[in-house]
């Protein structure tokens, strides 16, 4: 917020409407507070079960609401190849490369800016699919015969990429009951959580997490899970694999 102010006031001084910006290194001075290694594990990798995410991919499917169904295979891709909600945005049938049983994640695009550049890590990264038929079958579903290497693959009823505000809307839901147009909608997964269906309510982003996790603990060779999701082994070993969260302080 205030890098946004800052540059307001850059573009009012631009044209004379200011003589000051006020907010020049006010962005240094205010530092959140740190938190414990448990904290951050807590809340940026938590991951749902292995049955709850067919859950929730299952609702999606079978859901009386045509957006809801139409977002089902981007929520599930996500669920399946644990790539970042942006890389899953700007990917295109000409990143899947059948004939080499893998596909290819090389762009992301930020509904912030909506702007599609490199991936996070600026790097290209392939994700084998040759064997994993859920991946298969689901891009086999979702293919059409008219298709063009540069569309989307995964795209709204109008035909438009998905950004981060149409999966929150059908994930969490949209509350404008204190607006003038009341309206007020839950979205699937609030819908499991406040139905005693899953035990928490996680953010879009979880379904990264909940592939790793599912993946680091079935056994998967973390070399290749690593390069695949754009993660260091070592980051898999300390946030996935070697702490026990049921752990406790000794009663001593």
């Amino acid at each position: 917020m205030i890098s946004a102010l800052k540059e307001a006031c850059d573009r009012s001084i631009n044209q004379g409407n200011l003589n000051r910006n006020y907010f020049v290194g006010l962005k240094n001075n205010i530092k959140p507070p740190k938190k414990s290694k448990q904290l951050i594990e807590e809340e940026d990798y938590r991951a749902f079960t292995l049955e709850e995410r067919d859950i929730i991919i299952d609702t999606f499917k079978t859901s009386h609401k045509d957006s809801e169904r139409q977002i089902a295979n981007l929520v599930e891709f996500l669920f399946l190849t644990g790539c970042r909600l942006g890389e899953a945005f700007a990917f295109k049938w000409k990143n899947v490369k059948s004939e080499k049983g893998w596909i290819v994640f090389d762009e992301s695009y930020s509904s912030e800016t909506k702007i599609t550049k490199s991936t996070k890590t600026d790097v290209i990264r392939i994700f084998k699919i040759k064997g994993y038929s859920r991946i298969t079958n689901l891009l086999h579903q979702v293919k059409t015969h008219d298709f063009d290497p540069d569309d989307y693959v995964f795209t709204t009823l109008k035909g438009k990429e998905y950004n981060r505000l149409n999966l929150s809307a059908l994930w969490l839901g949209i509350d404008k009951s204190k607006e003038e147009n009341k309206y007020y909608y839950l979205g699937v997964v609030t819908r499991l959580v406040q139905g005693g269906e899953i035990s928490q309510y996680l953010k879009p982003s979880s379904t990264r997490h909940t592939f790793i996790t599912i993946q680091a603990h079935a056994g998967v060779d973390l070399k290749l899970l690593a390069d695949s999701v754009g993660n260091s082994v070592d980051v898999i070993y300390e946030h996935y694999l070697d702490t026990n969260k049921n752990s406790t302080f000794f009663d001593i």
